[in-house]
C-alpha cells in the first residue's frame, strides 16, 4: 500500500495551488471565477484529498493485513475525488458535486463496515481510537445530509444551514481528524508505554470523546442560542486540555523515535497549534469574542488553518517521514511550507485591526497573505516531488 501515498500527496499539492489561486483572486478577481465555488473545491480536495486519504491507508497499512478490497475501494474513492475537483470550481454545490460527495461518504461508508469486520479481533488502545475517528467521520457526514434537507425544504438561508455545515467542520476537525492523528501517534508508542501509562492514555481518550460533542456549541455561538451553550463549551474547552495532557507521554516518546531534524520540528509545531488551538476555544466562550470571530472571515479562516495545517497536516507529513514514506532530509521544502504558514496565520490574525491599529490597508494585507502562501506553496510542491519521485516501498 505504500505506493498508494503518491495520491495523497500530489492532491496536497493540488489543494495548495488552489489556495494560492483563491488568494490571488481576493487581489485581482477573475470575472469567470466564482470564488465561492473554487473554495468549496479547495476545503473537499484538502479533506477528502488529503486528510481522509493518509488516514485511510495508515489504517489500513498499520491495522490490517491489507486485503485487496481496500485497494479497490481507495481507487473507487479517488474517482469520487477527481470528480469534485472538476466540479465543484465549475458549479458549487450543483448536480454533479452533490452526486460525487454523495458517492465518496457511502465509499467510506463500506471502508469503514470493512476495516471493523477486518479488525473485529484486534484489541489495543490505538484501534479504540482509530474506530473512534471513524464513527466521527459518520457522525459529521449527517450534516451535509442535513444540507439538503434544508434546501428541499426552503431552509437554505437560515441558520440550520450554517449550523449543519459547523457541524460537519466540527465533527470533521475535532473528530475524525483530530482522533486519526491520535490513532497514528499511539500506534507508534503504545508499546513503550507503561501500565500507568497506558491506564492515562485510555483516560484522556474517554474525555476527548466526551469533549469532542460537547464543544460543537462554540461553533454556533455566533447565533447567540443562550448563555447556556457558552457555558457548556467553555467547560468543555477547559476539559479536554486536561484530556491533552494525558497524552504528553506519548508525545515525548514519539518526539524520541524521530531522528529527522524535519519531523520532529514538525510533530513539536503540531502539538504548540493545538495548544493555541485550545486556548482559542477557550476564549470563544466569551459571547463578546464570539461575535468578534463571526464578524470577521479571516479569524475563521486562521483558524481552519491553524487546526488542518498546523495541527493535522503538520503531524501527517512528520509521520510520513517517521515511516520513511518520505526521504529524510526535506529541510528546505518543510522549512519553506512553515514559513509561509506561520506568516499567512501572522497576517490572517492581526486582519481585523489593519485599519484602526496598524493603518494598513486591508489589500496590502491580501497582497501579503498571498505573497507568503507561495514559499507555502512551494514547500508543499518540494514534499510532493520528494514524495513522488523519492518514497521507497517497505
Amino acid at each position: 500500500m505504500s505506493s498508494l501515498y503518491k495520491v495523497p500527496l500530489l492532491l496536497l499539492f493540488v489543494g495548495a495551488c488552489m489556495g494560492l489561486f483563491l488568494r490571488y483572486q481576493l487581489i485581482a478577481p477573475t470575472q469567470a471565477v466564482n470564488f465561492t465555488y473554487v473554495l468549496h473545491g479547495h476545503s473537499h480536495v484538502m479533506f477528502l484529498g488529503w486528510v481522509f486519504n493518509v488516514l485511510y491507508l495508515a489504517f489500513v497499512s498499520q491495522f490490517t493485513a491489507g486485503q485487496r478490497i481496500f485497494r479497490i475501494l481507495f481507487w473507487i474513492l479517488q474517482v469520487s475525488v477527481a470528480g469534485m475537483l472538476v466540479s465543484f470550481p465549475l458549479q458549487g454545490y450543483g448536480l454533479y458535486s452533490i452526486v460525487f460527495t454523495t458517492l465518496h461518504t457511502f465509499g467510506a461508508y463500506v471502508f469503514i463496515a470493512c476495516f471493523l469486520f477486518h479488525t473485529r479481533t484486534r484489541s489495543s488502545l490505538a484501534i479504540t481510537l482509530a474506530r473512534t475517528a471513524l464513527l466521527l467521520f459518520v457522525v459529521s457526514s449527517f450534516g451535509p445530509f442535513y444540507l439538503g434537507y434544508l434546501n428541499a425544504t426552503g431552509l437554505g438561508h437560515s441558520n440550520l444551514y450554517r449550523f449543519a455545515i459547523y457541524f460537519y467542520l466540527h465533527f470533521q476537525y475535532n473528530g475524525f481528524f483530530f482522533f486519526g492523528v491520535l490513532t497514528l501517534l499511539l500506534q507508534a508508542v503504545e508499546p513503550a508505554l507503561t501500565p500507568a501509562g497506558r491506564t492515562r492514555v485510555r483516560r484522556g481518550m474517554y474525555i476527548a470523546w466526551g469533549t469532542s460533542v460537547l464543544t460543537y456549541p462554540l461553533s454556533i455561538l455566533w447565533a447567540s442560542p443562550g448563555m447556556g451553550y457558552n457555558i457548556v463549551g467553555f467547560v468543555a474547552a477547559v476539559v479536554q486540555v486536561l484530556a491533552l495532557l494525558c497524552f504528553i507521554t506519548p508525545v515525548k516518546i514519539f518526539l524520541s523515535q524521530l531522528t529527522d531534524r524535519s519531523a520532529r520540528l514538525l510533530v513539536v509545531l503540531s502539538a504548540a497549534a493545538l495548544v493555541f488551538k485550545c486556548i482559542l476555544q477557550i476564549l470563544s466562550a466569551h459571547p463578546a469574542l464570539a461575535l468578534f470571530a463571526n464578524e470577521y472571515r479571516a479569524v475563521v479562516i486562521a483558524y481552519l488553518h491553524l487546526v488542518l495545517l498546523g495541527c493535522i497536516s503538520f503531524f501527517l507529513v512528520g509521520w510520513l517521514i517517521y515511516k520513511d514514506l518520505l526521504p529524510a532530509g526535506i529541510g528546505r521544502p518543510v522549512k519553506a511550507m512553515i514559513i509561509g504558514f506561520i506568516g499567512s496565520e501572522i497576517v490572517l490574525g492581526i486582519m481585523p485591526w489593519s485599519a484602526a491599529v496598524f493603518r494598513v490597508e486591508p489589500m496590502l494585507l491580501h497582497k501579503g497573505i498571498f505573497v507568503l502562501s507561495i514559499p507555502l506553496t512551494i514547500g508543499m510542491a518540494g514534499i510532493t516531488y520528494r514524495g513522488t519521485i523519492g518514497t521507497r516501498r517497505i
